[in-house]
């Protein structure tokens, strides 16, 4: 990978660009001699720009200023490095942003020679101290942060009313970095988060919340009369529950608790435990999330096993063997085609129309979210590059010749489901396909533990032992077709080296 080539985002900058930034959290170290010699030599050049306090510093002082130039370095190097396409950071510049907080890792213990026993939290100080020395430099990308008052008006698609500055390293950091002998393939070694002391905050094995809905429509209920929000947030309570859902979540985490798990050593992760989460019903959404695991947590600090990208997850190790990730493809299209009484292709069903693969699948992937046929494109979700040149309602004709029942979807929602939640049908269809998918995934697992076998699930995958492979499949296979009635298109994600 050529640092000149991945050092330059798209110009304009886009929002796609911006919105794919990972959270910067400020405590990645170097552990390797490069690093260490990198993060030194810009420490050097931090020293001499801060001319101001540069004769204030003690061996204290100087450890702070080395610690925030290894996590900020770090963390961007890591973010552009080992993200595939590369990502740029945020953090708030915010004085709130930098107030101590209890997390689950504890501080390194890089300091210990000076009489303090903890590394210390970057502090609002030095973090600006580095950041405009690495801007002076042109060693680091900036764009500044959004952060409007409460009471500004916000239009529909503007998003959210703050947004945090976003950093990225130039092709000079990438150069220098690899004159120091760092490169993409050991960046992930080279600089690490201290591995999680403690175990993450326990919850309980089944969860109901209420049915949210967008941005836009929770903004609009804001201005509702408060018994229609009160409404519109129904939830059922706890005991109305099914009691085989917490006893299957019980019995997967005392399977195991019992499995020795091993992790890429670069990345540090809890050993696994499930809770599944349903929202407004115990019949929407409903997937199985591990403990311990976001929705994009920062570079480098993955502490679930279903927060590893899917090379990283091939290199698990389960009782000491090799393991495979299967996969589901065409999930939701599969489920939804099954319960209208449609067929599935012998094909990769995204494949064999006159678009890119990836066009037809987000023209699918927004007709489940929208539960109706989309009449533009959502520019947050697809690459500008794979834009295609003829309007989405042409692409969408094509999709629905092949695929009538994409037509209406939101047909696929039980008319008891919508009663219940008091939402449109249009607006449940991905939470009820969800829910499916997880019912045919809990199936799996459930055929595989009798067994003994120990499944992971992420989503419409499963991480078994290589030896397990076939009975996963199998198992997969039967979930489905007990949901769905039709039988899913499986395949194996690759491994190292293969």
């Amino acid at each position: 990978m050529s640092a000149a080539v991945i050092a330059t985002p798209p110009a304009p900058w886009s929002p796609a660009f911006l919105d794919s930034a990972t959270y910067l959290a400020l405590d990645l170290q170097p552990r390797h001699p490069a690093a260490v010699a990198l993060v030194e030599a810009l420490t050097q050049r931090a020293l001499a720009a801060d001319t101001r306090r540069r004769n204030q510093r003690r061996q204290a002082g100087l450890a702070k200023l080395r610690h925030a130039v290894g996590a900020i370095v770090g963390g961007l190097l890591r973010a552009w490095w080992s993200q595939d396409p590369p990502r740029p950071v945020w953090h708030s510049n915010q004085a709130e942003a930098f107030t101590p907080r209890l997390s689950q890792y504890d501080r390194l213990p890089i300091l210990s020679a000076g009489g303090m026993d903890r590394a210390p939290i970057v502090g609002r100080r030095v973090f600006k101290t580095v950041i405009d020395t690495l801007k002076a430099d042109q060693l680091i990308a900036h764009k500044h942060g959004v952060r409007l008052p409460p009471q500004a008006a916000v239009r529909m698609g503007q998003g959210r009313q703050v947004k945090s500055a976003r950093y990225w390293p130039t092709a000079a950091l990438l150069h220098l970095a690899e004159a120091q002998g760092l490169t993409p393939q050991t960046i992930a070694r080279a600089f690490r988060a201290p591995p999680p002391l403690r175990a993450p905050v326990s919850r309980p094995p089944i969860m109901l919340r209420p049915l949210q809905g967008t941005l836009w429509q929770r903004r609009r209920a804001a201005g509702r009369p408060p018994v229609q929000r009160v409404e519109a947030e129904h939830r059922q309570p706890l005991s109305a529950a099914p009691p085989c859902l917490a006893e299957e979540v019980a019995a997967h985490n005392a399977l195991a608790a019992t499995t020795p798990i091993t992790f890429p050593t670069e990345t540090p992760c809890h050993q696994p435990q499930w809770y599944r989460l349903f929202l407004g019903s115990w019949r929407l959404h409903g997937r199985w999330y591990a403990t311990g695991a976001g929705s994009d947590p920062a570079v480098g600090h993955v502490s679930s096993y279903a927060n590893l990208k899917s090379p990283q997850r091939a290199q698990l190790r389960m009782g000491g063997e090799p393991v495979v990730e299967l996969d589901v493809s065409a999930s939701h299209l599969t489920l939804l085609l099954g319960l209208l009484g449609g067929t599935l292709p012998a094909h990769d069903p995204y494949e064999g129309l006159s678009y890119p693969r990836a066009v037809v699948k987000q023209w699918v992937l927004e007709v489940c979210g929208k539960g109706r046929p989309p009449g533009r494109w959502s520019s947050k979700r697809l690459a500008e590059a794979l834009l295609p040149t003829e309007p989405i309602k042409v692409v969408g004709a094509a999709v629905m010749q092949r695929f009538p029942e994409l037509e209406q979807p939101a047909t696929v929602v039980p008319d008891a489901v919508v009663a219940e939640v008091g939402r449109s049908a249009e607006s449940l269809v991905t939470h009820y396909l969800t829910a499916r998918e997880a019912e045919a995934i809990s199936l799996a697992l459930r055929a595989l533990r009798a067994q003994g076998i120990l499944a992971l699930p992420v989503h419409d995958s499963l991480i078994v032992p290589v030896r397990a492979e076939q009975a996963a499949r199998q198992a997969i296979t039967a979930g489905y077709s007990a949901v769905c009635n039709l039988q899913p298109r499986i395949k194996a994600k690759p491994r190292p080296n293969s």
